[in-house]
């Protein structure tokens, strides 16, 4: 009598509308999940009767997709659901489903699992949003126990101007309560606000002169022997070597700084950033870094290599035509720091 009281009960009301393609639909899904469920195959079943409740929702759909999710272990969806059926009865007149409904609510109310989401006051900037398994849960749930199903959840929370922040935490089967706390979230840096600019060395041309002081005496060259002019036109290729292959490595991170810079901004959608995009903001700047290191040696190697190349083409004056032209010695070498690179010219006269 009971089995027989509970089939009735959980059966579809005679519809008598017209058959519409949802209506259809939904009664096929009905049946369907209705076999699935006496072949205990709920993973199946379930998603077909709650897919049927959408299309033409009904008391008994709804009852049918309780027992479903009861059956499955998930005892949350399954008191949610035994609570709107038994609203949906009394407006129905349906004092057996009613009945049914209660039984059912009194069966599974003692082994749910509750969790609640704890927000302190310092965790409540302006903006912020909490997101649970891919729904958002507005302030006033925030500090309420609320039945959830067992299993892994996903939680997140965001705020303009702070790193979004994200976790994970497991909900055990069976009667539980547990607390899932939000952090404060950490402001935003201001430098991630201005992408990172790839500084290049100033264009070439005449280097500044440093005179030596008036009352020093600048040494007498050294003879210049056969010897020396092919030794300095090979520390020229070298040099320029050096060079060429630093400008190379130069516009390589500059592109790829630019790269990961795009790659930032579309990751950071109205700058709340993903961890995918704070980690393109740090290769970003670090490859700006190593592109304005290696444009600045590679300016500065290239026309030292230039220099040494032209001078050991053409003989050292030797002292007393140095002194006659007035000129006694001049230097060459490259300058390089964090923000980029260039050549020092020093002489005397």
């Amino acid at each position: 009598m009971v089995a027989m009281a509970m089939a009735m009960a959980l059966a579809p009301c005679p519809r008598a509308w017209a058959q519409s393609t949802s209506a259809t639909l939904a009664e096929t899904l009905f049946q369907e999940g209705r076999r699935l469920m006496n072949e205990k195959n709920y993973a199946e079943a379930c998603p077909k009767l709650a897919e049927s409740q959408r299309l033409d929702p009904a008391t008994g759909t709804l009852l049918n997709l309780a027992v479903c999710h009861q059956d499955q272990g998930k005892l949350a969806s399954a008191w949610v659901e035994f609570s709107a059926a038994l609203s949906s009865a009394r407006l129905d007149h349906r004092p057996d489903r009613e009945q049914l409904a209660r039984d059912h609510i009194a069966a599974i109310e003692p082994r749910v699992a509750h969790v609640t989401l704890g927000v302190p006051d310092a965790a409540r900037v302006p903006g912020l949003e909490v997101n649970l398994d891919g729904t958002t849960v507005g302030a006033a749930a925030w500090g309420i126990s609320t039945p959830m199903d067992p299993g892994t959840h996903a939680l997140t929370a965001t705020a303009p101007g702070r790193r979004a922040w994200s976790s994970r935490f497991e909900v055990p089967v069976g009667a539980s309560r547990q607390t899932v706390q939000i952090p404060v979230l950490v402001a935003e840096s201001p430098a991630r606000a201005a992408p990172p600019a790839v500084v290049t060395a100033p264009a070439p041309g005449p280097p500044p002169l440093v005179s030596a002081p008036a009352n020093e005496t600048a040494p007498s060259p050294a003879p210049a022997s056969p010897a020396s002019g092919s030794g300095v036109r090979t520390a020229a290729y070298a040099v320029g070597g050096a060079g060429v292959a630093a400008l190379g490595v130069g516009t390589y991170f500059g592109l790829r700084a630019f790269s990961k810079w795009s790659d930032r901004n579309k990751n950071c959608p109205n700058e709340h950033c993903s961890p995918d995009g704070n980690n393109d903001y740090e290769a970003a700047r670090t490859a700006s870094l190593v592109a304005n290191v290696a444009f600045g040696v590679g300016i500065a190697a290239v026309a030292t290599g230039a220099f040494l190349w032209l001078r050991s083409r053409s003989p050292e004056p030797d002292g007393a035509a140095s002194a006659a032209a007035g000129f006694s010695s001049v230097s060459l070498a490259p300058s390089v720091g964090f923000e980029g690179g260039g050549l020092l010219l020093g002489g005397r006269w």
